[in-house]
């Protein structure tokens, strides 16, 4: 059977469960010129065994239609307004965590350049997974730290994007374990790593250290987020908003996002959470600045965790077809500039772009000519 080389981008996530199962351990995670990681196999070593193809979550079906769908508003205002969207994920996780479980998430380094899945155990450290992170999390080896948490009889909750759940179900071979709960969270595509370190860097080399960050901050009300950051003085809004710009432009996705099999109503996880656009629509009573949160419930495992919860929601059961958002449609295409894009930061850099094509300058314009100028001779 042919190892994992011989897929292309567009049918890698980058979720490195390929290389946590392969029992030669002849596969390495590298990062290509747009930062994205994808394996590669030492083939002198490798055994043609298959186990790196058969957990890529391109190649097995772990998806199915919703149980239930609600939108839901945690009834702690406090912690629905410090969500990104109505407190649901903070408030399953604090159930689980005071259950027993282990829950793994994703939080930004210490630095906040990148973003990586961590395990928590207390219910004191669970802010460290509050919030959207508009960035590719590193996974590293923690589908094999929960698979030996599971094996030791203790209780696991994984919450990462629809393709990461596919790959933690496909590694631990579909197996239904009693104390497995797997939360997905609707995604509408990774940007890049490299491009989210190269901005961190311009924000805290022209602001000074990061403090905190949040990408959704609801000061102005759900529905008109904006990036909040903390750094030792003071950061301009315009500033910030590039990397809103990079993101929802969807030029700097990675390959596979534009062909996303985990974009629909058909779910990975026991529960799927995210925002509820377009709530006003069903309900619009229910509609609230503080945010709302969709919760579809894809086993009876997740809706028990639910049901258990009810009393600490306000909540209001809708249909596939009223929650019906982008996000749950299909992945959208790249854009026709993507190339030019990259081209124009493989040549210029990162200052280029982010003046080209948004109007932020981090250095003066006679710089960037200066720029340009050198590095067409390259």
């Amino acid at each position: 059977m042919p190892n994992i080389s011989y897929k292309s981008k567009n049918e890698c996530c980058g979720c490195g469960a390929c290389e946590n199962i392969c029992p030669k351990k002849c596969i390495d995670i590298v990062c290509d010129k747009e930062g994205f990681e994808y394996p590669k196999v030492n083939e002198q070593d490798c055994i043609d065994c298959g186990l790196c193809v058969r957990t890529c979550p391109w190649e097995g079906k772990t998806q199915t239609s919703p149980i239930k769908i609600y939108g839901l508003k945690a009834k702690d205002k406090e912690l629905q307004y410090k969500s990104s969207s109505g407190g649901a994920f903070l408030t399953i996780a604090h159930h689980l965590l005071n259950e027993g479980y282990v829950v793994f998430g994703a939080t930004y380094t210490d630095d906040y350049s990148k973003v990586e899945h961590v395990k928590i155990e207390t219910c004191s450290d669970l802010n460290r997974l509050r919030g959207s992170k508009y960035v590719q999390s590193n996974l590293s080896d923690i589908f094999t730290q929960i698979k030996n948490l599971l094996n030791s009889g203790r209780k696991v909750a994984f919450s990462g994007t629809g393709c990461q759940v596919a790959a933690l179900k496909l590694f631990l071979r579909n197996k239904d374990y009693d104390g497995l709960v797997t939360i997905d969270i609707l995604c509408h595509g990774v940007p890049s790593p490299l491009l989210f370190k190269e901005f961190i860097k311009r924000v805290s080399g022209r602001y000074g250290k990061i403090l905190s960050m949040n990408m959704k901050d609801k000061t102005d009300g759900w529905g008109a987020q904006k990036i909040k950051v903390e750094a030792e003085r003071p950061v301009p809004q315009s500033v910030l908003n590039l990397w809103s710009s990079i993101f929802y432009s969807r030029v700097a996705l990675r390959p596979s996002c534009y062909e996303c099999k985990f974009m629909s109503l058909e779910r990975s996880g026991d529960i799927s959470l995210g925002d509820f656009w377009g709530v006003e629509k069903v309900d619009k009573e229910f509609t609230d600045k503080a945010g709302v949160s969709l919760a579809l419930f894809g086993t009876t495992k997740g809706l028990k965790i639910y049901e258990t919860l009810s009393s600490h929601f306000e909540g209001i059961e809708v249909s596939g077809e009223e929650c019906l958002q982008p996000v749950l449609v299909g992945p959208e295409k790249a854009p026709g500039w993507r190339m030019q894009f990259w081209d124009t930061y493989y040549k210029f850099g990162f200052d280029e772009i982010a003046y080209r094509y948004w109007g932020i300058a981090f250095v003066n314009k006679l710089r960037l000519k200066i720029n340009r100028i050198i590095r067409r001779f390259y």
